[in-house]
This record gives structure tokens, sequence and C-alpha cells, in this order.
């Protein structure tokens, strides 16, 4: 039995799928098994993966789609080692990427995950650094000590809700019986990475971060979340918010983290007066734990029709001004604007 399943769900990206697929089998660590959970089925993906004479890799077809959340907990249901790593069908992996994560786990039975840095590229391949840049220090990898995670419940919180380090889904080796034993309610979905580190850490899993860029992040318009996932996110926020009533300061934190994240949704969401009710509530429910000039919208636009309105025109004009006055100029965070989407993260997830 191999000790590592390489978890790669993919759905409709035969064009992609080749670099991800190489990348896996250019691993310098080899004991290895690659599981390939085709999500609908395609005669073009399938025509990809079968091109490739290697014992290693597993083909599973499915004919109907389990959805992102589904076809990643059926493929680790099937790897059958002890441990997996997922890889999704637009990244890649550095080839050292296992050589470097595996050992931790193998040698400490107490850890749960072992997470790493990453480099963010664009759907051509090319590298984002003020991006990347952007990213670490938004998650707090940045400052991030290497190895062994040593902080108490509070920093482990800050660290897995707040700044959301760790990404399982993309930068990480996880203990297959870790993911077994965590229950995965439907309404989370697609936010199991961060659902999932949060319930290693609650059940005082270890974690150990390499602060190497290891993986090759895909940020690009195709991804699954570019329509957004709020639902989901918000429906981990209200578990680990129930869940956690008695965690003192940290708690409030976890709440401005959450009404930043609804307020981020409500003002992208001006720009679409078909949305305006679903605005309107995430700028409504932000408000009480925003400051200054975002309290002001929200409050503004979050509670009166004629506010949102006027909230939507005066948005829509400094963002004119700004394409005439800067033409092609990048976001804040390194991205160009039309990958800056509403409704998802920077730190988004792909099926």
């Amino acid at each position: 039995m191999a000790t590592v399943g390489i978890i790669l769900p993919t759905y409709n990206r035969p064009d992609l799928i080749r670099a991800s697929i190489e990348s896996a089998l250019a691993q310098t660590y080899e004991d290895f098994v690659l599981l390939i959970g085709d999500n609908g089925g395609s005669a073009l993906t399938e025509g990809v993966v079968r091109s490739y004479d290697d014992p290693r890799i597993r083909y599973i077809l499915r004919e109907e789609s389990l959805g992102a959340q589904g076809n990643w907990l059926e493929l680790i249901r099937q790897a059958d080692t002890l441990l997996v790593a997922s890889l999704h069908d637009d990244d890649t992996w550095q080839p050292d990427f296992l050589e470097k994560a595996v050992p931790p786990l193998l040698a400490d039975p107490t850890l749960g995950m072992v997470f790493t840095d990453f480099v963010c590229i664009d759907e051509t391949g090319r590298s984002l650094p003020t991006h990347t840049a952007w990213l670490a220090a938004h998650s707090g990898r940045d400052t991030l000590s290497s190895g062994r995670f040593r902080g108490d419940s509070a920093d482990g919180l800050r660290m897995v809700v707040i700044a959301n380090s760790p990404q399982p889904a993309y930068a990480a080796v996880l203990r297959r019986e870790s993911v077994l034993m965590t229950e995965f309610p439907s309404d989370i979905a697609p936010i199991y990475d961060l659902w999932l580190s949060y319930r290693m850490l609650s059940r005082g899993e270890g974690f150990y971060y390499i602060p190497e860029p290891l993986t090759n992040y895909r940020v690009w318009g195709g991804s699954l979340t570019a329509a957004g996932y709020a639902t989901g996110l918000d429906s981990v926020f209200h578990r680990i918010v129930a869940e956690n009533r008695d965690a003192g300061p940290v708690l409030d934190e976890i709440e401005v983290a959450w009404a930043h994240e609804r307020f981020g949704r409500g003002r992208d969401l001006l720009a679409d007066p078909s949305r305006r009710e679903e605005s309107m509530r995430d700028l409504r429910l932000a408000a009480p734990h925003l400051t200054g000039t975002s309290w002001v919208l929200a409050e503004v636009a979050g509670r009166s029709s004629l506010g949102w309105d006027a909230a939507r025109l005066a948005r829509a004009g400094v963002r004119g001004v700004r394409r005439r006055v800067r033409p092609g100029a990048l976001s804040s965070s390194g991205l160009r604007e039309e990958h800056v989407r509403p409704n998802a993260r920077a730190d988004d997830l792909r099926a």
C-alpha cells in the first residue's frame, strides 16, 4: 500500500489537468498513488489521463457530478493510504512538495496537517508576485514560524479561522484519518478546506508549516468560486461562532472577520442591481462589527433602498474615474480588476 494518496478532483479542464498530472508524477517522493476523480465525466479528460502509462494513476469516472466537496471526499475515502494531499486540476506542485511535506507527518503521529507556502499564478501560468506577497501577508504566512505551530487555542483560532493560513485544498499533506473522522455538513460546501482545518484544530491535532513556495496556485476567472460561495462561508462562520461562545476576545475578532467578508460581498454587489436584496442583507448584518467609513456605508446602503442606490452610483463613479485616470491598474491585492470577484475571497477554492 502506498503512503500518500494524491487527490485530484477534476471537472472539464482537459487543457489544464495535464500540467497537474505531470507535476504529480514528477514528485521526488515516489511512494504515492494518484486518484483522479472525473466529476461528471469527460471524454477529453479521460483521453488526457489515459495518455499516461503509469501504474500509480487511478482514473475514476463519475457519471453524475458529486459536487466539488463530494468528489473530493469520495476520492479520500477511496485512497486507502496513510496520508492524502489535494492537487486541483488547475494547480501544480514543485517536484519536492511531497519530499518536504511528508516526513514531519511520519515522524510525529500527533500532527494532522503539514502545509506550505505557495506562489500565485495567472491563467497563462505566469507568476503574480504582487498578489502572492499580498496573500502571504493577508493570511499571516509571511510571519508564521517554520515548524510545528505552538500557539494556544486562541492563537490557533486566529491562524485557522481569521487568517486562514493553512490551505489543505491545495498546499498541504493531511493525515487521511483526520479527514475521515470529520463530518462535512452539506451546507458548508464548497468551504470544506476551512471547515477541515477548524475541526482538526478543535480536536487538538497539530499543524506544521513549511515556509517554502511548493505549490503554484492559479488565480483566474475560471475557478469554481468565480460566482461566489457566500452561503457555504456563512455556514462555516455561523458554526464556528456558535461553538466558541466562551472563547473570550478572539470570538470578537472572528465576528469582525466574518463582518468584513460580508461587507466585501455586499459592497461588490453594488454593481449588480438584480442582487440588491442580497447586497443589502450582507451590509446590514456586517454593520454592527464595522467601524469608520465601512460602518457608514454598511448602515446607509444596508437599511435603505435609496441609500443603496446612492452608494451604487457613488461607487460606480469612483471606479469610472479610476479606470480613466489609471487604465489597466491593479487592485490593492495585485490582481487585474476582472479577477477581483464579488462573493469570493482571494484565497478561493476550486473543484
